[in-house]
This record gives C-alpha cells, sequence and structure tokens, in this order.
C-alpha cells in the first residue's frame, strides 16, 4: 500500500511530513476520510488505549473519528505529536467540523479551532428523536 502524504509536522500543523506505515489514501473509504491500516503500529496502540480506555485499541483505531476526538480531548502533547505523524491535520479538521456531541469540553474546543486559526462555534449538542436539542454542554438544564 502506498503512503498518504500530507503536509503537518509533530507540533505545526503546516509542516511538511511523510506519514510511515499504516495509512491508506483517503479514496480508499466511502465517505473520502482517512483509514489507518492493520497492523497498527505499537506507539499508536498505546496512544488508543490512553485515550480511549473504554474499548480495545485496535477497535478504537478503526473508528478514526472517535479516536482523533479523544485525542483531542484527552491527549497529551506527545500523544498528539505521535498520531500527526500518521494522520494527515485534514483528518483533524474534519473531526472537528463534525464533532460528536458530548465529547469535546470547551477547553479543547476552543483550543483546537485556535490552531486551525478558525472561529470557535457553539459545541456541538445531541439531538433528542424528536428532534429537540440538548441543552448547551457544560450546563444541565439551564442551570
Amino acid at each position: 500500500m502506498t503512503p498518504v502524504k500530507a503536509r503537518i509536522g509533530p507540533l505545526d500543523m503546516s509542516a511538511n511530513f511523510e506519514p510511515r506505515l499504516g495509512t491508506t489514501p483517503k479514496s480508499s473509504r466511502r465517505d473520502g476520510a482517512m483509514s489507518l491500516a492493520v497492523p497498527y503500529p505499537a506507539e499508536l496502540l498505546r496512544v488508543a488505549r490512553k485515550v480511549v480506555w473504554y474499548d480495545k485499541p485496535e477497535q478504537t483505531l478503526a473508528d478514526l473519528k472517535t479516536f482523533l476526538s479523544h485525542l483531542m480531548v484527552y491527549g497529551s502533547t506527545a500523544d498528539v505529536a505521535v498520531v500527526k505523524r500518521y494522520v494527515a491535520a485534514e483528518e483533524f479538521r474534519r473531526v472537528l467540523e463534525n464533532a460528536p456531541a458530548g465529547v469535546f469540553t470547551r477547553e479543547a474546543w476552543q483550543k483546537w479551532h485556535a490552531q486551525f486559526g478558525v472561529p470557535v462555534p457553539p459545541m456541538p449538542r445531541r439531538q433528542f428523536p424528536d428532534g429537540a436539542l440538548a441543552p448547551d454542554p457544560g450546563r444541565f438544564f439551564g442551570r
């Protein structure tokens, strides 16, 4: 499999880098999102085990959106640097643009938007089956 070429670095989202083994071209997924190839590198398994403690690391890495959203909230700077060697900046941005409700803290939400230099929109909210929106994140029914 040919590695994807992307533009990110250990701490700078705009630097050049060459992903290591484990990445597949974006076109390999129907939704256009990148996926990681098996076997997963040991350092990615370590980070996945840390940021999504309730699932097996292989299961976590198979769901890149869940993995990245949890990494963006719970990962250390070192964890993020490791993952950036394998995952393109566009994937982090895609997660931020389509963030799952209830995962991001206000602090992480603001930090990642600042890193990409984009305005900070309201945090994602859960939607009930009847279409009603849940309370603003961080608040319990207006309190």
